[in-house]
């Protein structure tokens, strides 16, 4: 079976508008639990983290570490969407919970309270927190959603939330313009930025394979590695890993 397209950004969010608008009022009473599997998602809204399939997976399966001895991971910011709590930030947290085969035991959770506007700007900020790395790929496509969604954010605030320079932002909504200009009605979230920018430069863009064009440059790396360092980085992976993250911070 052909597995469903989710919705591009702009169609999911304008039908969580629409849904919120004719939806119930959230509970009086915030909840301090709830089970993972009846948080609701809404991926193409709020999870702006994009990362390779197997950085993903790696991190879901450390997370799921923690609920399998017992323990909670820290709290799911969940909204009310009209229906029900749905996930702002903490979507790996809620697969590391189905992983440990916990998904139906009441996790912590932190409710946050505010127009979806003030929700899709929460998502990104805990997105582009410390908690997985985020890549300058993952930065540069939520600005780009978050330019896209005509809210009232300024560059400088587009700029904080993800983690772009606010020059980015900035050519962003040029971009978005001259695109809008040359064909109304289009959908841009159907675009990556990459495809966006060269689009509106009047270049033609195909679309890069990211998985492909990283697993090249990780095997250019390795194979630099092996040369200069042998077996040493196998033997002291901790001693290697932290020369990575100074290497990173310098």
């Amino acid at each position: 079976m052909k597995k469903k397209e989710e919705p591009t950004f702009l169609a999911a969010l304008s039908a969580l508008a629409d849904q919120v608008a004719q939806g119930k009022p959230a509970p009086e009473t915030p909840p301090p639990y709830l089970t993972a599997r009846g948080i609701r998602l809404c991926k193409p809204v709020f999870q702006h983290r994009q990362p390779l399939k197997h950085v993903s997976e790696a991190h879901i399966k450390e997370l799921a570490k923690a609920p399998q001895h017992g323990k909670d991971l820290d709290p799911i910011t969940v909204w009310w969407d009209g229906k029900g709590w749905v996930c702002i930030d903490g979507h790996h947290r809620i697969e590391a919970y189905g992983r440990a085969g916990k998904d139906h035991y009441d996790v912590p959770v932190e409710v946050f309270s505010g127009p979806l506007e003030a929700a899709v700007a929460r998502a990104a900020e805990g997105n582009t927190r410390d908690k997985l790395t985020m890549s300058g790929r993952e930065k540069t496509e939520t600005a780009w959603r978050l330019t896209l969604a005509d809210t009232s954010f300024s560059k400088a605030k587009v700029a904080e939330l993800s983690g772009a320079s606010a020059r980015t932002v900035a050519t962003m909504r040029e971009a978005k313009a001259k695109l809008l200009q040359l064909q109304p009605e289009c959908d841009l979230s159907e675009l990556s930025w990459h495809h966006a920018r060269m689009l509106a430069r009047g270049q033609e863009a195909e679309e890069i394979n990211w998985e492909e064009r990283i697993e090249k440059e990780a095997q250019q790396f390795a194979n630099i590695l092996a040369k200069h360092l042998g077996k040493r980085g196998h033997q002291r992976r901790e001693a290697f890993v932290r020369a990575l993250e100074i290497y990173d911070a310098g």
